[in-house]
Protein backbone atom coordinates (compact mmCIF):
# COMPACT_ATOMS: atom_id res chain seq x y z
CA UNK A 1 0.00 0.00 0.00
CA UNK A 2 1.44 3.34 -1.05
CA UNK A 3 1.91 5.81 1.80
CA UNK A 4 0.98 9.46 1.38
CA UNK A 5 3.52 11.58 3.19
CA UNK A 6 4.59 15.19 3.40
CA UNK A 7 8.08 16.06 4.59
CA UNK A 8 8.45 19.51 6.20
CA UNK A 9 12.02 20.66 6.78
CA UNK A 10 11.52 23.14 9.59
CA UNK A 11 13.82 25.88 10.84
CA UNK A 12 16.59 25.38 8.33
CA UNK A 13 19.66 27.64 8.01
CA UNK A 14 19.66 29.39 4.62
CA UNK A 15 23.01 29.71 2.83
CA UNK A 16 23.09 31.46 -0.53
CA UNK A 17 25.76 31.09 -3.21
CA UNK A 18 25.92 33.94 -5.73
CA UNK A 19 28.08 34.03 -8.83
CA UNK A 20 29.99 37.22 -9.61
CA UNK A 21 29.26 37.13 -13.33
CA UNK A 22 32.09 39.54 -14.27
CA UNK A 23 34.68 37.60 -12.29
CA UNK A 24 36.78 36.58 -15.30
CA UNK A 25 36.92 40.19 -16.46
CA UNK A 26 37.62 41.64 -12.99
CA UNK A 27 39.71 38.83 -11.49
CA UNK A 28 43.12 40.39 -12.20
CA UNK A 29 42.10 43.71 -10.63
CA UNK A 30 40.54 42.07 -7.56
CA UNK A 31 43.52 39.80 -7.11
CA UNK A 32 45.98 42.68 -7.38
CA UNK A 33 43.98 44.74 -4.88
CA UNK A 34 43.50 42.03 -2.27
CA UNK A 35 47.13 40.84 -2.41
CA UNK A 36 48.67 44.22 -1.57
CA UNK A 37 50.93 43.69 1.42
CA UNK A 38 50.16 47.14 2.84
CA UNK A 39 46.52 46.09 3.39
CA UNK A 40 47.46 43.30 5.80
CA UNK A 41 48.15 43.73 9.51
CA UNK A 42 51.22 41.76 10.53
CA UNK A 43 50.32 41.97 14.21
CA UNK A 44 46.98 40.26 13.53
CA UNK A 45 48.49 37.12 12.00
CA UNK A 46 47.43 33.85 13.62
CA UNK A 47 46.69 30.25 12.57
CA UNK A 48 48.66 30.86 9.38
CA UNK A 49 46.15 33.59 8.47
CA UNK A 50 46.63 37.30 7.82
CA UNK A 51 43.80 39.83 7.93
CA UNK A 52 43.30 43.37 6.60
CA UNK A 53 41.51 46.26 8.21
CA UNK A 54 37.74 45.98 7.95
CA UNK A 55 37.05 49.23 6.10
CA UNK A 56 37.84 48.14 2.55
CA UNK A 57 34.22 48.74 1.49
CA UNK A 58 35.05 52.45 1.70
CA UNK A 59 37.54 52.19 -1.17
CA UNK A 60 36.10 53.90 -4.30
CA UNK A 61 37.86 51.44 -6.61
CA UNK A 62 35.86 48.57 -5.08
CA UNK A 63 32.44 50.12 -5.77
CA UNK A 64 31.52 47.61 -8.48
CA UNK A 65 32.43 44.76 -6.16
CA UNK A 66 30.55 46.19 -3.16
CA UNK A 67 27.52 46.96 -5.35
CA UNK A 68 27.49 43.27 -6.29
CA UNK A 69 27.56 42.27 -2.61
CA UNK A 70 24.73 44.65 -1.72
CA UNK A 71 22.59 43.42 -4.63
CA UNK A 72 23.07 39.83 -3.44
CA UNK A 73 22.22 40.79 0.15
CA UNK A 74 19.07 42.62 -0.98
CA UNK A 75 18.01 39.52 -2.89
CA UNK A 76 18.58 37.34 0.19
CA UNK A 77 16.64 39.78 2.40
CA UNK A 78 13.77 39.72 -0.08
CA UNK A 79 13.74 35.90 -0.17
CA UNK A 80 13.49 35.85 3.64
CA UNK A 81 10.47 38.14 3.53
CA UNK A 82 12.24 41.26 4.83
CA UNK A 83 12.45 44.72 3.37
CA UNK A 84 15.49 44.41 1.10
CA UNK A 85 17.31 47.67 1.83
CA UNK A 86 20.61 46.94 3.55
CA UNK A 87 24.22 48.11 3.65
CA UNK A 88 27.76 46.89 4.25
CA UNK A 89 29.12 47.71 7.71
CA UNK A 90 32.54 46.11 7.17
CA UNK A 91 34.58 44.39 4.48
CA UNK A 92 37.94 42.71 4.95
CA UNK A 93 40.18 40.12 3.36
CA UNK A 94 42.09 37.16 4.77
CA UNK A 95 44.91 35.28 3.14
CA UNK A 96 46.22 31.92 4.27
CA UNK A 97 49.35 29.95 3.62
CA UNK A 98 49.40 26.15 3.49
CA UNK A 99 48.03 24.77 6.75
CA UNK A 100 46.33 28.04 7.59
CA UNK A 101 42.79 28.04 8.95
CA UNK A 102 40.13 30.19 10.54
CA UNK A 103 38.74 29.20 13.94
CA UNK A 104 35.03 28.52 14.38
CA UNK A 105 33.13 31.76 14.85
CA UNK A 106 30.04 33.77 13.97
CA UNK A 107 29.69 37.41 12.96
CA UNK A 108 28.62 39.46 15.96
CA UNK A 109 26.70 42.76 15.73
CA UNK A 110 25.58 41.90 12.19
CA UNK A 111 22.51 40.49 10.44
CA UNK A 112 24.11 38.83 7.41
CA UNK A 113 27.64 37.60 6.93
CA UNK A 114 29.39 36.88 3.67
CA UNK A 115 32.46 35.08 2.35
CA UNK A 116 33.67 35.66 -1.21
CA UNK A 117 36.03 32.96 -2.44
CA UNK A 118 38.61 34.90 -4.44
CA UNK A 119 41.77 32.90 -5.10
CA UNK A 120 43.28 29.44 -4.70
CA UNK A 121 46.73 28.99 -6.21
CA UNK A 122 46.61 25.17 -6.22
CA UNK A 123 42.91 24.50 -6.87
CA UNK A 124 42.50 22.47 -3.68
CA UNK A 125 41.77 25.05 -0.96
CA UNK A 126 39.50 24.03 1.89
CA UNK A 127 36.04 25.58 1.78
CA UNK A 128 33.82 27.09 4.45
CA UNK A 129 32.22 24.67 6.92
CA UNK A 130 28.93 25.56 8.63
CA UNK A 131 27.69 23.91 11.83
CA UNK A 132 24.30 22.98 13.26
CA UNK A 133 24.72 23.84 16.93
CA UNK A 134 21.49 22.17 18.08
CA UNK A 135 23.35 19.42 19.94
CA UNK A 136 20.20 17.69 21.17
CA UNK A 137 19.63 16.36 17.63
CA UNK A 138 22.70 14.13 17.90
CA UNK A 139 22.29 12.51 21.34
CA UNK A 140 21.10 9.29 19.68
CA UNK A 141 23.21 8.18 16.72
CA UNK A 142 21.66 5.15 14.95
CA UNK A 143 23.49 3.07 12.36
CA UNK A 144 23.59 4.89 9.03
CA UNK A 145 23.09 3.83 5.42
CA UNK A 146 26.39 4.71 3.77
CA UNK A 147 24.82 5.36 0.37
CA UNK A 148 22.34 7.99 1.62
CA UNK A 149 22.66 11.61 2.63
CA UNK A 150 22.23 12.15 6.35
CA UNK A 151 19.25 14.44 6.99
CA UNK A 152 20.41 15.30 10.53
CA UNK A 153 23.87 16.46 9.57
CA UNK A 154 25.74 18.60 12.09
CA UNK A 155 28.20 20.03 9.55
CA UNK A 156 28.09 21.06 5.90
CA UNK A 157 31.04 22.25 3.80
CA UNK A 158 30.65 24.79 1.01
CA UNK A 159 33.49 24.00 -1.39
CA UNK A 160 35.98 26.72 -2.28
CA UNK A 161 34.71 28.15 -5.55
CA UNK A 162 36.52 31.28 -6.83
CA UNK A 163 34.20 34.00 -8.04
CA UNK A 164 31.31 33.11 -5.74
CA UNK A 165 29.86 34.85 -2.70
CA UNK A 166 28.36 32.84 0.12
CA UNK A 167 25.82 34.74 2.23
CA UNK A 168 24.49 33.43 5.54
CA UNK A 169 22.75 34.57 8.72
CA UNK A 170 25.43 36.16 10.90
CA UNK A 171 24.68 33.76 13.74
CA UNK A 172 25.61 30.69 11.66
CA UNK A 173 28.81 29.25 13.12
CA UNK A 174 31.48 28.48 10.55
CA UNK A 175 35.20 27.87 10.11
CA UNK A 176 37.78 26.60 7.64
CA UNK A 177 39.94 23.51 8.00
CA UNK A 178 43.73 23.77 7.57
CA UNK A 179 44.05 24.31 3.84
CA UNK A 180 46.30 22.15 1.64
CA UNK A 181 46.58 25.04 -0.81
CA UNK A 182 49.79 27.06 -0.62
CA UNK A 183 47.88 30.34 -0.88
CA UNK A 184 44.21 31.23 -0.71
CA UNK A 185 42.29 34.51 -0.32
CA UNK A 186 38.78 35.08 1.03
CA UNK A 187 36.97 38.43 1.23
CA UNK A 188 34.50 38.64 4.11
CA UNK A 189 31.73 41.11 4.89
CA UNK A 190 29.10 42.11 7.44
CA UNK A 191 25.71 43.50 6.41
CA UNK A 192 22.92 45.22 8.31
CA UNK A 193 19.35 46.22 7.35
CA UNK A 194 18.55 49.89 6.77
CA UNK A 195 15.37 51.62 7.86
CA UNK A 196 12.56 51.43 10.38
CA UNK A 197 11.40 48.08 11.70
CA UNK A 198 7.65 47.42 11.74
CA UNK A 199 7.10 44.09 13.46
CA UNK A 200 6.48 45.31 17.01
CA UNK A 201 4.46 48.52 17.37
CA UNK A 202 5.99 49.30 20.77
CA UNK A 203 9.62 48.47 20.07
CA UNK A 204 10.78 49.90 16.75
CA UNK A 205 14.31 50.50 15.56
CA UNK A 206 15.51 52.72 12.78
CA UNK A 207 18.68 51.12 11.43
CA UNK A 208 20.81 53.86 9.91
CA UNK A 209 22.60 53.79 6.59
CA UNK A 210 26.19 52.66 7.40
CA UNK A 211 27.72 54.43 4.40
CA UNK A 212 29.17 57.23 6.55
CA UNK A 213 29.58 55.17 9.69
CA UNK A 214 32.95 55.54 11.42
CA UNK A 215 34.47 52.12 11.94
CA UNK A 216 36.49 51.48 15.05
CA UNK A 217 39.70 49.85 13.90
CA UNK A 218 42.20 47.60 15.62
CA UNK A 219 44.46 49.28 18.13
CA UNK A 220 48.22 49.07 17.99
Amino acid sequence: MKRLVELHKLFYTPIWKYEYTDFKKDEDFLLEYFTRDDHYLAERERNGLQITRANLHKAPELKKFTDFIISCAEDAMNQMGYEPKCGITSLWATRQRQGGFHHRHHHVNSFLGGAFHLYDIDGNASGTAFYNTDASKYVIQPAVQKDKEQMLSHREVMKFDPGHLHLFPAWAQHDTEPTPSRYRIVVATNIMPIGMTNKDHFDRYNYGDPSDMKLKEYEG
